[in-house]
């Protein structure tokens, strides 16, 4: 069986904190939530990452 490790979001914030929160704050002071360039981004790099042709965020 494979394991799936866990990881503690906690210690992962504090190593990306300022580029978390700066795209955090552009998105949410823009209200760009749904159908947007970031989305379409992440959907992007999340497809490509996990291997898949489309993702959805």
């Amino acid at each position: 069986m494979r394991q799936v490790r866990f990881v503690e979001p906690g210690k992962l914030y504090h190593i990306i904190k300022e580029e978390l929160d700066e795209a955090y704050f552009d998105v949410m002071s823009k209200g760009e939530l749904i159908d947007r360039l970031h989305l379409k981004s992440f959907e992007h790099n999340l497809a490509k990452f996990v291997g898949t042709k489309y993702a959805v965020g």
